[in-house]
């Protein structure tokens, strides 16, 4: 999918922060490389189920690190998330990715979120992970 110019920051900044609501959630960028900051939802994707953002890093192990800022139904965001890396993903079986829920509450148990993250890895290539708001994720 091309992404439209509209949708996308260009930031070299030290902290990228995504912010909505209670949810926040800060990424670390020490080298200062060349980051795009995607909005997703209502910019790229206007319907259905989609996430809030994608940070693209273009010579990164990682290259797609998709986010959902969500209050406390961690097993909506996990769907919007997925939905999500299917539509906007430059691949979304067997590019290495990273998806991020950033939650208030996490009231899915660590045995069903260690299930969803096997799966998550195996069906996407995407390593999942559920953060409290104010996390600090360091990139490079």
């Amino acid at each position: 999918m091309t992404i439209p110019k509209k949708c996308i920051e260009i930031t070299s900044a030290k902290k990228i922060v995504f912010k909505e609501k209670r949810s926040i959630v800060y990424f670390i960028n020490a080298s200062e490389i060349s980051i795009k900051k995607v909005i997703i939802d209502n910019c790229v994707i206007t319907e259905g189920k989609r996430c809030d953002y994608l940070l693209l890093i273009i010579n990164s192990d990682i290259k797609e690190h998709f986010i959902e800022l969500k209050g406390s139904d961690v097993g909506h965001a996990i769907k919007q998330l997925l939905t999500t890396i299917k539509i906007v993903s430059e691949n979304a079986k067997s590019l290495k990715k990273a998806a991020y829920v950033i939650s208030t509450k996490c009231p899915i148990s660590s045995t069903t979120l260690q299930i969803v993250q096997k799966k998550v890895k195996k069906e996407f290539n995407t390593l999942l992970f559920v953060k409290k708001p104010k996390s600090e994720i360091k990139i490079s």
